[in-house]
């Protein structure tokens, strides 16, 4: 089973945030934050991840009949995503993604 997990909102503004110690096996999905008439575009989304995680993204609304980019180190994230998957496949593997808006 997938658990959908949502980011925190830090200091009233447009900078949102999530860490997670993952287990081995373990699979999550991130829903990115709305957008909205306060929140017009997505300006930098960040993230770091232990050697033993694995990411992907997708444009889909649907996280369970999605397609799944895999994203590298170093890579760009497209702006334009839904959902951020990650897999950890070792115990004690931590995971940070922000999300800065404008």
């Amino acid at each position: 089973m997938i658990f959908i997990y949502t980011f925190k909102r830090i200091n009233r503004g447009f900078n949102y945030y999530f860490e997670k110690n993952m287990s081995a096996n373990e699979e999550i999905c991130l829903k990115i934050p709305d957008i909205s008439l306060s929140k017009t575009k997505i300006s930098e989304i960040g993230f770091q991840a232990d050697s033993g995680i694995s990411l992907y993204a997708t444009m889909s609304e649907n996280p369970d009949t999605a397609k799944w980019q895999k994203i590298s180190s170093g890579d760009d994230i497209n702006k334009s995503i839904s959902y951020i998957r990650a897999e950890s496949s070792l115990d004690g593997q931590n995971l940070v993604v922000r999300i800065m808006m404008c």
